[in-house]
């Protein structure tokens, strides 16, 4: 019997508690070797696809602790020129699961190059970002066999945030973060139930909205749909899908929110003007309450009792399992999308 569509994947998504758990008990001491590399100026965080995301979470990160940073596309520091920042005295931090993403790799050379100092953070030992880099953030627990990108991507995005707390002269870096294990583990079984009543035959497109710290999160959202199910799909912050994308709301649109605490009054707001358009509410939020119950059934409640800057990693594991379930739902094979790769190398 053959296994189940989508079982690689859906393996990676379910072991990231496990994965994070090694991030903590990891991270905290291989950061002490590489610090330098993240002190003394602007920290630029760079990517492509799901390791742009990260770097959009990780500088959201950084800036939540009050260090300044930044995140790019890692194609637009390769081949453009910036006279206005010279990279002399800047970091480049580059983000890639397999280490051998082209542009990053050039992106880093490129930095390198011009005086900045560069640190990589992947997965892979033997990858050439890990060879050309100034300095290695290995995170080699967190590797996985998918072509998706899931628990790479969260795991990352952890070490982001330990970093953060660490640079910062915040406690010590383990402490703020050592329940996130067990609640991503409950967050998954409570999500998959949701996630089943909430999916349904007929949507045609789905938008994905989160703004500060949660801005990343919507985009490496929306980018699972688009990879797994092959859905339509974008995203926005979320007032800023009432400036125009917001003709496109309707009964055939999937919108996952994900609330923050600092602007939850003006999003609820805005889910609910949505819903009245007939668009259906996937809302994954720290605690539901009368105003998100008057949106939405469909709702994933966090419940972690962390700060906000804390809980950004558990956001996403609700969106791949809805990703996950779209394919299957739609005939299709998460292991295998099409046109993709492990690792994207340009000649």
């Amino acid at each position: 019997m053959s296994p189940k569509p989508g079982t690689l994947t859906e393996q990676e998504i379910w072991n990231q508690p496990q994965a994070w758990r090694w991030v903590l008990g990891e991270v905290p001491g291989r950061l002490q070797k590489v610090k330098d590399a993240l002190t003394g100026g602007e920290v630029v965080f760079c990517g492509c696809g799901s390791a742009l995301d990260v770097a959009l979470c990780c500088a959201a990160a950084f800036r939540a602790h009050g260090i300044l940073a930044r995140a790019e596309t890692s194609g637009e520091i390769a081949l453009f020129d910036d006279p206005v920042r010279p990279w002399e005295g800047r970091s480049l931090v580059a983000v890639s699961r397999s280490g051998e993403t082209s542009e990053t790799i050039w992106a880093l050379k490129r930095a390198r190059e011009q005086g900045g100092r560069t640190l990589a953070i992947t997965c892979e030992a033997e990858s050439t970002l890990a060879r050309e880099a100034g300095d290695l953030l290995l995170l080699d627990g967190c590797a996985e066999r998918s072509v998706v990108t899931t628990k790479s991507v969260t795991g990352m995005i952890l070490a982001g945030h330990v970093a953060a707390q660490a640079l910062s002269g915040g406690p010590q870096p383990r402490t703020p973060f050592e329940s996130l294990p067990q609640h991503c583990q409950r967050i998954l079984e409570t999500a998959s139930r949701t996630v089943e009543q909430a999916w349904r035959e007929g949507f045609s497109q789905c938008a994905f909205l989160g703004s500060g710290l949660l801005w990343g999160v919507a985009s490496e959202a929306r980018l699972k749909m688009q990879e797994m199910a092959l859905m339509p799909s974008e995203s926005f912050p979320v007032l800023e899908f009432r400036h125009g994308p917001m003709a496109q709301a309707g009964e055939g649109m999937l919108v996952v929110a994900m609330i923050s605490e600092s602007a939850r009054e003006h999003e609820v707001a805005v889910l609910k003007q949505l819903a009245g358009f007939g668009a259906t509410i996937f809302a994954v939020t720290e605690e539901e309450d009368s105003e998100l119950r008057s949106v939405t059934p469909f709702i994933v409640e966090l419940n972690s009792g962390l700060p906000e800057r804390v809980r950004q990693p558990l956001f996403l594991p609700p969106a791949q399992l809805l990703a996950l379930h779209a394919a299957r739902s739609r005939g299709l094979n998460p292991d295998s999308p099409p046109n993709l790769s492990r690792a994207v190398i340009l000649q």
